[in-house]
This record gives structure tokens, sequence and C-alpha cells, in this order.
């Protein structure tokens, strides 16, 4: 699989001190703690899927989690692992993803998901991750949606890293072949693209 982060790791960090990506990251953070608390849920552990440098991860271990971050690029691993060693730092992708421990909170920030190009394997990614919760565990993840891409592509920007858009019916078909129900689906305001939801959370849960 191409690295496309290979040169970003060491500046990957500068793109995401603006104000504005850490209202995003609060906004994630809150619909995912009143979840937990709406489900009472008891959370040992929490799993941060392509977990990047570790920002959206280590903050977790503030609450006193177990936490463990997977991360198919290497030298952003690298970038995090040089922030904690209470976090256990995996180099596996979703695909392929393959953890004997359960956890009771999946995280999968900042349109991670957006980075699989089929959607065979972005179904394979979804029952990996369903199959690494505990019963009830909650999942939540933001994609960039399909009027994202449109808004990049008319005002000729292109992105530097492989994605590609899914709908919201696609996912949600995804979604119902796994063992996870869908909790609810939030249009993200984006204030780098006019202000508009163009991010898309999802969260869902394990029946």
């Amino acid at each position: 699989m191409k690295d496309d982060y290979k040169n970003l790791a060491k500046s990957y960090d500068d793109q995401l001190k603006d104000k504005a990506t850490r209202k995003m990251y609060l906004e994630w953070k809150n619909y995912l703690m009143k979840a937990i608390k709406q489900n009472k849920i008891k959370v040992n552990s929490l799993i941060d899927l392509g977990c990047g440098t570790g920002i959206t991860t280590i903050p977790w271990i503030k609450k006193g989690y177990s936490v463990t971050g997977i991360e198919v690029s290497k030298p952003m691993l690298k970038e995090a692992r040089k922030k904690s060693s209470k976090v256990r730092w995996i180099n596996q992708d979703l695909v392929n993803l393959k953890i004997k421990e359960k956890f009771e909170v999946a995280t999968c920030h900042f349109d991670v998901l957006n980075h699989i190009l089929k959607k065979s394997d972005l179904q394979k990614a979804f029952n990996n991750i369903c199959s690494v919760l505990n019963n009830n565990g909650i999942f939540i993840f933001d994609v960039m949606s399909p009027e994202s891409f449109n808004w990049l592509e008319k005002r000729g920007r292109n992105l530097e890293i492989s994605e590609r858009p899914y709908s919201k019916n696609e996912l949600k078909i995804m979604i119902d072949k796994t063992d996870f129900r869908l909790l609810g689906i939030r249009k993200q305001k984006t204030p780098e693209w006019d202000g508009k939801p163009r991010r898309l959370i999802f969260l869902c849960q394990k029946i």
C-alpha cells in the first residue's frame, strides 16, 4: 500500500493546531462521551484507528483508559511514539486488522475511511472494526462528504493524498451488513469550507 503520509509525518501536527480543527475534534469528543453516558457503557479500553501522529489518541489516557493506536504509516507512527509510551502503538491497516484484544470504544477520525479506495475493502474494514469491539461497544468515525470533494474540485484544489467520497447511503448499507446498529449521523460544519456541513460524523453501536 502506498504511504501518502511518508513525507507529511514531521509537519502533520502543524496542520492540526488551528482553532477550527481543535473545535472540530471537541465536537467528536463530546458526541462520543454523550453516547457513552446515554448507553451506560463502562469504558476500560479504547482503540484509535488511523491514529496518525497520536493527536486524537493520547488525550484519552487522561480518562484512565487503556489506549491502543493503529496506524498504517510507519513515519506517522514514529512521530506518535515520540509523544507517549503509555499508548500501545501498532502498525497495521484497517482492511487487514488483526487484534486479539476487545475494546469498549473505537474512534476513527480525520476522514481515515475516505483513504480506503475500494468499497469491498471498506466493507472488510467495517467488519474488522466490529470484531474488535465488545458487545454494546461504541464506534465513532467521520468522513468527508461527496459535497466536500465537489467543493474542492470546483476550486481546483487537488488533494495531496489519495481519498474518495462515499455517500451517506453507501455507508449505511455497509454498516447494516455488520453487527453494528447506527445510532446517529451528524453533519459537521467545516469553517475552511465556507462554514457549511461538508463532513459527516457517524455513531454506531455493536449489538
